[in-house]
């Protein structure tokens, strides 16, 4: 009997235990499921937050397939750099010293701060190395992603900041010598609005002459204004009979003279000679400029008033203002040099004073007028402008550097 009643214990209690294993398996069955959910709701929401993001950064690279630094080597020595630094840190000898930070001429002191020095540029390469590989803020394992990152990038940051104030008296040199610099500048002012109002007196409207193929303009084709520039079949065709092709005022009546004023602009064109190998301004004046050759007349797509003559001036992209498509040579500077204006004055007077391309200013200006009075002029301005202004702009730099380098040596007597 003993037995028995044992023996149904026993199995009672088997049964109890595959219970409690079931419900625990079960329950773990929950739990993990309940912890993958979670992970697929992070993706999704990180998914979300990468395709928000992509408007304004680059792509998110895959999570293996991003750079690493893998050289085991890289940051030992990073780590050995930083102990050593601190290391030698705490051995500064603060006898007699100074008023702005320890006696620099002690032996001890001097290492530490050429140690300091070789570390900062060591931990800068080891920023800039880490900021290419890994990116800078953009992206999940970024640069400053890392805290550890963003103290090293601080500290970088504020190291850069104190290299800057030993320059201090190079700043200082320059602050102290504005008020010299601002008398040059107003002076330099003066000269280039002096000369830039000469030249606008002589060379108004100068720059747009360029040798016509017709001898006045021509009527574009229907519809030509939307439409500029016309083909060659229609140019080489209003070129065998221009007389038949011959612009007419809005009034009907025929133009008489080239330099007529064009109150209103027309449907109308002046083929340029495409012959030109570089194209070169020229003068209407039969005694004096470059003169056209051949059966090209000298013209301009401005009257002498710089009324646009043709609609299509008035169109992008030239707008009519004073943009002309027969200018659009780099050997012409596309047309913004010129002296129709105070602003593309200055444009001239500035690449003259400072003898970039000067050369060919002066001779597409001597092509417009006389090379004797053209010649005079940029020779002025190169004179006045470049060797004596800017020489001077110079002269008070330098002297403000030596006055700054005399006040730098001075202290460092009064330390010592």
């Amino acid at each position: 009997m003993w037995f028995r009643n044992h023996g149904k214990r026993h199995q009672a209690n088997l049964l109890q235990l595959n219970k409690s294993h079931v419900k625990e398996y079960a329950a773990s069955i929950v739990i993990h499921r309940f912890l993958a959910r979670l992970r697929l709701n992070r993706a999704r929401n990180l998914s979300k937050r990468n395709l928000r993001r992509a408007a304004f950064s680059p792509p998110i690279e895959e999570e293996n397939d991003g750079p690493e630094i893998l050289v085991p080597w890289f940051d030992r020595f990073i780590v050995f750099c930083v102990i050593f630094n601190t290391v030698i840190l705490g051995l500064t000898d603060y006898t007699d010293a100074w008023a702005d930070g320890p006696n620099n001429t002690i032996w001890i002191n001097w290492f530490i701060d050429s140690c300091n020095g070789v570390s900062f540029y060591i931990f800068l390469a080891e920023a800039t190395f880490k900021i290419i590989a890994m990116g800078f803020c953009f992206g999940h394992r970024a640069y400053l992603s890392e805290g550890w990152n963003r103290l090293d990038f601080v500290i970088v940051s504020s190291g850069y900041v104190v290299t800057l104030n030993s320059q201090g008296f190079l700043t200082n040199s320059l602050l102290a010598s504005l008020p010299a610099l601002g008398n040059v500048f107003v002076l330099l002012m003066f000269c280039m609005l002096v000369f830039g109002i000469l030249g606008m007196e002589i060379y108004r409207g100068a720059y747009h002459f360029r040798c016509r193929v017709t001898p006045y303009p021509v009527v574009l084709p229907p519809n030509g204004t939307f439409n500029y520039p016309p083909n060659a079949s229609y140019i080489s065709l209003v070129q065998q009979s221009p007389d038949q092709f011959q612009c007419l005022f809005p009034n009907g009546t025929q133009i008489s003279k080239l330099n007529d004023v064009w109150d209103e602009p027309t449907d109308c064109f002046w083929p340029v000679d495409a012959s030109e190998v570089i194209p070169m301004v020229c003068n209407q004046e039969l005694d004096t400029g470059r003169q056209c050759h051949g059966n090209t007349v000298c013209g301009s797509n401005f009257d002498e008033r710089g009324n646009p003559r043709f609609k299509y001036l008035l169109q992008p992209p030239w707008n009519g203002n004073m943009n002309d498509d027969a200018l659009f040579n780099s050997n012409l500077n596309y047309g913004l040099a010129s002296f129709d204006n105070l602003g593309r004055a200055w444009l001239i007077l500035l690449q003259t004073i400072t003898a970039s391309g000067w050369m060919v200013l002066t001779q597409t200006t001597q092509n417009t007028a006389s090379p004797v009075v053209a010649g005079i002029y940029f020779t002025a301005l190169m004179y006045i402008g470049m060797c004596f202004l800017l020489q001077l702009n110079m002269a008070v730099l330098f002297t403000e550097f030596e006055k700054a380098k005399d006040l730098q040596a001075k202290k460092l007597r009064e330390d010592m």
